[in-house]
């Protein structure tokens, strides 16, 4: 049984609102996957008030709503899994992406310390940290800029962008039973990105 709700994830209430009706329609919720993000590739020199919160707001603070509301209802459960994207600039720094990967690297400090704090309640939380990957979102940007896609690829050990079908696996895993003791993990999914 599925069905769909939406929800501006700049509004705490709202993602309160869903979150019970979820528990209503289910009730209880065992796996939390805070997927929204979005970003802005521009030099910090250029960067606004309004560029900046509307980064924070949706990476950051929207997430870190949903997951701690969500964190809530598990609690009361004694079990839950949550499960963040994060991203691989959460450790390293790309030009003309420094308040994306501020974000980034919040949120992956923001698993650990949920993991801390939550963990007493059974409840797991871990993230999943991508490299560069082909979306709907930029695939515009890359097919009217070839040789800065390809100055990326060349970074990839696997030699590849990632596609959004490659992190199926891993947040299936972290769901599953199969990751019962991971806990306040942030796992590179990058093709050997980092390792160059």
């Amino acid at each position: 049984t599925a069905f769909g709700k939406t929800a501006d994830i700049k509004d705490v209430a709202r993602i309160k609102e869903v979150l019970d009706e979820v528990r209503t329609e289910f009730g209880r919720i065992d796996v939390l996957f805070c997927n929204a993000s979005v970003a802005r590739r521009q030099p910090l020199w250029d960067v606004t008030p309004e560029d900046y919160d509307y980064l924070m707001d949706i990476n950051l603070r929207g997430t870190f709503f949903s997951a701690l509301n969500c964190a809530r209802i598990m609690k009361e459960q004694g079990f839950g899994k949550i499960i963040c994207t994060t991203s691989l600039l959460s450790f390293v720094i790309q030009k003309d992406r420094g308040v994306y990967a501020m974000t980034k690297a919040a949120a992956a400090h923001m698993v650990r310390s949920m993991a801390t704090e939550f963990g007493p309640h059974g409840i797991t939380v871990n993230g999943i940290a991508p490299g560069l990957t082909l979306t709907d979102l930029n695939r515009k940007r890359f097919e009217e800029m070839p040789e800065e896609l390809e100055d990326m690829v060349s970074h990839i050990a696997l030699g590849h962008p990632a596609t959004p079908a490659d992190f199926g696996g891993i947040a299936v895993l972290l769901a599953s039973d199969a990751s019962n003791h991971l806990n306040g993990a942030v796992i590179p999914v990058d093709g050997g990105e980092s390792c160059l």
